[in-house]
């Protein structure tokens, strides 16, 4: 890294000095590069790279005052995280009224923001000076993909320079990070609640015993033979199917790996793996567009049926019919701001008909989903939120209206957030599924049941769901929550709710009965 100095308001500029050490790489500058000059001392300057270093003579000499391999030490017996910074500095930020007696500084970075009271008694010791302000409740996760366990609805997740995430119970604090890196995908084996698996960067793949707390590697591809973010499917009879530039098929309790198919001669990789939960059925998407299957478990191939005006664009999902289905017929979505990277295939007497089911306006899809119980609703994650449909693809809206939203920007799901995963949750008490999409920046989000009941206490601060043991806090989220239910009844308890005169309340004729109990006061 060069840095450069201009006394004459750019018109002019001297090399101040040069560092090795700043970017890991010589294209490192591209991705995590930033600046601070003191306000208050125009001689120091901070600069950020992997890590954050300093310069007190104007950018000739540095030293560095951050070390990311500390972020994920642990200090005490809580395993709370050290205040290290983590790593690639993207913004450095001085507070309002810094001054001599106030050095307040954030930072963001892959881990979020973080911030020193003041920046210059920072260093890379362990005790470093820094805080980190996810801990306020900032759900801002970059998240690949999402996962649920089934024996305990408890989440986890794969995420962006964060590694593998997993609740480990305990609410918003119980998330622990026990890999690093950049994490790609999650697995719960459905019988052992003890047993999960995760990949993280090019494809490896990993195993816990413990429930999550702790993996070892059991199959590990390279960056000249995957993604980085690699895709990768575990069905239940104990199989995993991982794809880099070939198809693996992994045996859970040999660990056995066999190529199921090699390379192509182009040099796509595989960006898609989606397989059959009862079948042999297994479908691969390639990062030029091209799409095959197996009905054998990969042991023979259909070659490329990707026949669509999409081919060439790079395979971002595809998903199956349900079980008790045609398992040729499939969605497919392809990358690119476009308004042909939707497709519904179907099949008939073999032959595979490929129907162009695109949203009406240019916009990058993600990832598309069948309703477990309802294949013909569907829904497509993009960079702007979610998508319905309940016509198999025939129309699209937005997902059912919010009334806290204007009709035009109706969405109930992540507003204006990309959407990278959608993904499945059973609720065993309820009986329901509830979809639940992991964002890219936004977390991981879960849709509510419909309700023909909704309980709100203004004093609770839970979850809230609208139940009796978890309510609402606001009138009108039982009011949203209620209002397409057949008979729809809101029990208010617990404080004072100053909302009915908000004029979003009537934006439509209303029938929902609404009992206060004691303690509870509707103005």
């Amino acid at each position: 890294s060069e840095v450069y100095r201009s006394i004459d308001f750019g018109d002019t500029w001297s090399l101040q000095g040069i560092s090795t050490s700043i970017f890991t790489s010589s294209t490192f500058g591209n991705y995590s590069n930033t600046l601070l000059v003191d306000p208050i001392n125009s001689s120091t300057i901070y600069l950020g790279g992997l890590n954050l270093w300093k310069s007190v003579n104007g950018g000739v000499t540095y030293s560095e005052i951050s070390d990311w391999s500390r972020y994920h030490h642990f200090i005490n017996s809580n395993d709370d995280e050290d205040i290290q910074l983590h790593a690639d500095q993207h913004i450095l930020l001085p507070s309002l009224n810094y001054s001599n007696t106030n050095k307040k500084v954030y930072v963001g970075n892959d881990g979020g923001i973080q911030k020193t009271d003041d920046i210059s008694t920072a260093n890379n010791q362990l005790i470093s000076g820094w805080d980190n302000l996810l801990g306020g409740g900032l759900g801002i996760t970059q998240l690949y993909s999402g996962a649920v366990s089934p024996h305990n609805g408890r989440f986890a997740g794969g995420a962006q320079d964060n590694g593998i995430l997993l609740d480990l119970g305990g609410g918003n604090n119980g998330w622990k990070q026990p890999e690093t890196g950049d994490g790609s995908q999650v697995f719960f084996n459905p019988t052992d609640p003890n047993i999960v698996f995760a990949t993280n960067n090019y494809n490896k793949l990993k195993k816990s015993t413990d429930g999550g707390q702790s993996f070892s590697t059991i199959f590990e591809l390279d960056e000249t033979t995957s993604l980085l973010i690699g895709p990768s499917i575990y069905i239940p009879n104990f199989i995993f199917f991982v794809g880099g530039d070939q198809l693996y098929r992994i045996v859970e309790f040999s660990n056995s790996v066999q190529v199921v198919k090699p390379a192509l001669s182009s040099g796509a990789f595989i960006t898609k793996v989606a397989g059959s939960t009862i079948a042999g059925t297994i479908w691969v998407g390639y990062s030029n567009g091209r799409v095959e299957y197996s009905l054998n478990g990969g042991l023979d191939w259909s070659g490329d049926v990707s026949d669509v005006n999409a081919a060439n664009s790079y395979v971002t999902d595809i998903d199956i019919r349900p079980s008790g289905t045609n398992e040729l017929e499939i969605l497919v979505t392809f990358a690119g701001y476009r308004q042909d990277n939707v497709w519904r295939v179907t099949e008939n007497n073999g032959t595979l008909n490929w129907t162009d089911i695109s949203l009406d306006f240019d916009m990058q899809v993600n990832t598309i989903t069948h309703h477990p119980n309802n294949s013909d609703w569907i829904y497509a994650g993009t960079d702007v939120g979610i998508f319905a449909s309940e016509d198999y693809g025939d129309n699209w809206s937005t997902t059912p209206t919010n009334v806290d939203m204007q009709p035009e920007f109706s969405n109930e799901g992540p507003l204006y957030t990309e959407v990278t995963d959608l993904f499945w949750y059973f609720s065993p008490t309820e009986g329901v599924h509830r979809l639940c999409a992991a964002t890219f920046g936004r977390g991981i989000y879960r849709s509510f049941s419909l309700l023909t009941e909704a309980y709100v206490d203004r004093t609770h601060q839970g979850v809230n769901e609208g139940t009796i043991s978890d309510p609402f806090h606001t009138f009108l989220a039982g009011e949203r929550k209620t209002r397409r239910s057949s008979a729809p009844i809101i029990f208010l308890d617990g404080g004072t709710y100053d909302e009915i005169d908000e004029p979003k309340l009537f934006s439509e004729q209303l029938y929902i009965k609404s009992e206060a109990s004691t303690g509870a006061i509707i103005k």
